[in-house]
């Protein structure tokens, strides 16, 4: 009995799109290798198989030398460090981070565009056509008789 989603005709078709609010990679961390102890005959004592991983920004660190192979070392100790005390408080602090700053880039985006209507309402702009060599104010009754005459 494994989780499952029931299928009914109300769930949409298309997967809902996730947004990437902070991504971490393996090039977010230090790495280093070392030589693991322990079974595994020559290949796991005389090369470097063990794998330790730190994340730099929040100073995580996952380590694994279980495998006989680097790669499925590599791979554990990444995992181990994303499932560490110090990481999950790191994300937390930067998704509440990031998501206050894009909060605040929205409002003030709004603000933006509500000014700009505002400003952009007849009653504020003032519009003058040039006759002869004065400029002179147009209102309502100006462009009704410009189109009477077209």
């Amino acid at each position: 009995m494994g989780n499952t989603i029931p299928k009914t005709s109300t769930m949409s078709k298309e997967p809902k799109k996730r947004e990437v609010i902070i991504s971490v990679t393996r090039d977010d961390c230090t790495w280093t290798y070392f030589i693991a102890s322990g079974n595994g005959g020559q290949n796991r004592q005389k090369t470097a198989s063990g794998a330790r991983c730190v994340h730099k920004a929040s100073g995580a660190e996952g380590k694994c030398s279980e495998s006989r192979s680097q790669w499925d070392n590599r791979k554990t100790a990444f995992k181990r460090m994303t499932e560490t005390s110090k990481f999950k408080s790191w994300v937390k602090i930067e998704t509440s981070r990031k998501l206050r700053d894009d909060s605040y880039e929205r409002q003030q985006k709004e603000r933006i565009e509500k000014a700009v209507d505002n400003a952009m309402k007849p009653v504020n702009i003032k519009t003058q056509v040039l006759e002869g060599k004065e400029w002179k104010d147009t209102d309502d009754e100006y462009w009704q008789t410009l189109k009477e005459t077209e």
